[in-house]
């Protein structure tokens, strides 16, 4: 079943761009925690594999 709504010129166009504002604001809110996150994620991996040696390093008492 299909309903077709009909909202008058001026109440539409208002309802549109307060959706458009809402929608846009969440999504720049998602991508801030996302990002926060990842950075967080990438400082927490440097920091618990800090103790291993690089690739191709030698470590003492290695010939």
């Amino acid at each position: 079943m299909k309903q077709q709504w009909k909202v008058g010129e001026p109440i539409g166009s208002t309802l549109l761009h307060g959706a458009q504002i809402a929608f846009t604001d969440s999504m720049h809110a998602v991508v801030a925690v996302s990002g926060g996150l990842m950075i967080a994620i990438a400082i927490l991996t440097v920091i618990k594999l800090r103790h291993i040696p690089r690739i191709g390093q030698k470590t003492p008492g290695e010939m």
